[in-house]
């Protein structure tokens, strides 16, 4: 259910703050008789559950945790969302029972790995029945879920059931599932899973998934943009000349549509079109800063090396030569194991020793 979180604060403001509001809200949705009505409402609890989750998460972090007041209003949060998820549940297994396919499908997600779940009913916690989620996507699947098909297969593959995990992938590639795609042109494109290595069906499935809207589609767009870029390295593939598909305003396309969906590869790749101006981008040093900056948020290392040579270099007129940040963000990428990264920073460390500085200063460069 698609809301945006101002509109269930909003709505959801008899539902969290009146007393019995709960057993209310239960009877008219029993009393509607109606399935995809209930099952509207289940989602609209979770979607609650999790804005209240989100709520408690960036109070405990910009808060006094000593404050009476903040200790209340955490507990408070965490009381309702409790009950939220409680009344959710309720709702899943009346559902699942009924054969309600996208029911059985979360269901199943809580059975298979409960941790892995943003919201999950407390009695599900902790207690994974994978048996009982194969049960659930099984009935699910043959409801028309699409999801379930691509459960389905991941159970089998964790279970080292190829042919079974290959055929569900299938399937769920089939009925248009973007993530079903990619995994099938992952393994025509490297053969795995008992098959036979086939670019070409390989390509087409991973153009399917490229193609696709949604969040899903930015990893299998910034694969095709290292493919038409030729730089299979990128992404774990020996260079083959059967590959060579070079084409740089395709590769150009599928980079920004990967952008668009937030892959931080795909950032730091963007970053470092503007800062060398290559295929077809204006040299933007300052806009390649922003993308680096972007990416380094999200995790990335390389794009925490390229911001610590910026820092080391500074941008004419945009940033200042600030050293100590540059040795920060280098830093920061040798703990995540950066091979550059702790080359750079032994020999920064080699060469201050060796001029006798004193290491507590700080200022490494």
């Amino acid at each position: 259910m698609a809301c945006s979180s101002s509109k269930l604060s909003i709505a959801s403001f008899s539902l969290t703050h009146k007393k019995d509001a709960i057993k209310t809200y239960r009877r008219m949705a029993s009393k509607t008789n109606n399935k995809a009505v209930q099952m509207t409402y289940a989602n609209y609890l979770l979607d609650v559950a999790r804005l209240y989750s989100t709520s408690s998460a960036t109070t405990s972090n910009n808060n006094n945790e000593n404050d009476p007041q903040q200790r209340k209003n955490t507990n408070d949060n965490k009381k309702t969302r409790e009950t939220l998820l409680k009344e959710a549940g309720y709702w899943i297994d009346r559902l699942a029972k009924a054969g309600h396919p996208e029911a059985l499908y979360i269901r199943g997600k809580w059975s298979w790995h409960p941790e892995e779940e943003e919201c999950v009913p407390e009695n599900y916690r902790g207690k994974a029945n994978p048996p009982k989620a194969f049960k659930c996507f099984q009935n699910a699947a043959r409801g028309g879920h699409v999801d379930a098909y691509y459960e389905l297969a991941r159970y089998f593959k964790e279970n080292d059931k190829n042919e079974s995990a290959v055929s569900h992938y299938e399937k769920a590639a089939k009925k248009g599932h973007t993530l079903a795609n990619y995994k099938m042109a992952k393994i025509y494109l490297r053969g795995q899973m008992g098959k036979s290595r086939n670019i070409n069906l390989g390509l087409e499935y991973l153009k399917k998934a490229a193609d696709a809207s949604g969040p899903n589609s930015a990893a299998p767009s910034f694969d095709l943009f290292a493919i038409y870029s030729d730089q299979l390295e990128w992404i774990g593939i020996a260079r083959d000349s059967q590959m060579s598909r070079k084409n740089e305003l395709l590769a150009l396309h599928y980079l920004q549509k990967s952008v668009e969906g937030g892959c931080t590869k795909a950032l730091h790749h963007m970053g470092r079109l503007h800062e060398e101006g290559s295929l077809g981008k204006t040299k933007d040093p300052w806009l390649a800063y922003s993308y680096y900056m972007r990416a380094a948020e999200d995790g990335s290392e390389d794009a925490m090396l390229s911001l610590a040579d910026m820092y080391v270099n500074g941008i004419p007129g945009y940033l200042m030569k600030q050293h100590q940040i540059a040795f920060k963000w280098c830093h920061r990428a040798a703990i995540k194991g950066l091979a550059r990264a702790e080359y750079t920073l032994g020999y920064v460390l080699f060469k201050y020793i060796q001029r006798g500085k004193d290491m507590r200063t700080y200022d490494f460069f």
